[in-house]
């Protein structure tokens, strides 16, 4: 099994949400380079805090072609 991780950040004490419109455009274009793999799992975390600009990491978890499940 082979894993993908995307991480998208704003600035600290942003207020701002990351552009979903960025993270899924990011997102497509990898798969889109990667046609012969078979997607397991996707998983996301977001962090924020007071310490802590926003953050978002995507996680993608997959095989490539002739891999055993």
């Amino acid at each position: 099994m082979q894993i993908k991780v995307f991480t998208f950040s704003k600035p600290y004490m942003s207020m701002w949400k990351i552009p979903a419109e960025k993270v899924e455009q990011e997102v497509q274009n990898w798969l889109a380079k990667n046609p012969g793999i078979k997607v397991r799992e996707i998983k996301h975390d977001t962090i924020q805090g007071i310490w802590v600009s926003p953050q978002l990491i995507i996680t993608i978890y997959y095989l490539n072609s002739g891999e055993l499940e």
